[in-house]
């Protein structure tokens, strides 16, 4: 019967070996585990001659009739859609700059973005300056995958990432849409254009509640 520690040790060579990098993902995205939990059912056996109580117990693995082992493993997406560069082939790529919006793309992005802040003006400015610094604040290719995430309530586990969806809910809620239709809005115009260029655009026509003033 094998002890408990040579099954944990050989568990942990099974897990790093089967968890090894399969190649590319589309994108640049990598798929990396963020959390193995693994429970392995154990039992605690002593011989006829250890009877003293100074001995330490010995810890092995329970039989099948005893108990069940399981093992869950959480992967988390990284890197997705973003940053300056890529690798590709071993060797760093420049991604091309983000491509402003045409007239007439821009003008339909500012009627969908209206429904969801308000016209451009002084008070829905400050819906959009929360919604552009929440999203500007997030690590490449984040806003478009916050964005496609606005519909789940489930936690992801990573607080930075749930709070700034929070608060980009907040912002729907408070608009003059309700936050089904403004969530639809913004997934299809974010699937449609570039997320740096939509930030730019709500930058421009919202500005701050302080350039309104002047």
């Amino acid at each position: 019967m094998q002890t408990l520690s040579e099954v944990v040790r050989a568990l942990r060579t099974e897990v790093a070996a089967a968890l090894a990098d399969g190649g590319a993902l589309p994108d640049g995205c990598r798929v990396e585990a963020d959390r193995v939990v693994a429970t392995i059912g154990f039992a605690i056996v002593s011989g006829p001659d250890e009877t003293s109580s100074r001995r330490p117990p010995r810890f092995v693995v329970a039989g099948e009739s005893v108990a069940a082992h399981t093992l869950r493993v959480e992967f988390a997406v990284r890197d997705c859609g973003g940053g300056a560069s890529s690798i590709s082939n071993g060797r760093a790529v420049e991604e091309p700059a983000p491509v402003a919006m045409a007239a007439v793309d821009a003008g339909r992005a500012v009627e969908i973005l209206s429904s969801v802040f308000g016209a451009p003006g002084f008070d829905s400015s400050a819906r959009a300056s929360v919604f552009r610094e929440t999203l500007v604040a997030l690590e490449p290719g984040d806003a478009r995958r916050l964005i496609e995430s606005l519909a789940e309530g489930a936690p992801t586990g990573d607080r930075g990432f749930d709070h700034a969806r929070h608060l980009v809910r907040r912002v729907i809620a408070s608009g003059p849409a309700s936050v089904d239709v403004g969530v639809a809005a913004l997934r299809g115009l974010f699937r449609d254009h570039d997320a740096s260029g939509i930030l730019s655009l709500v930058g421009e026509r919202w500005r701050t509640q302080h350039d309104w003033l002047e």
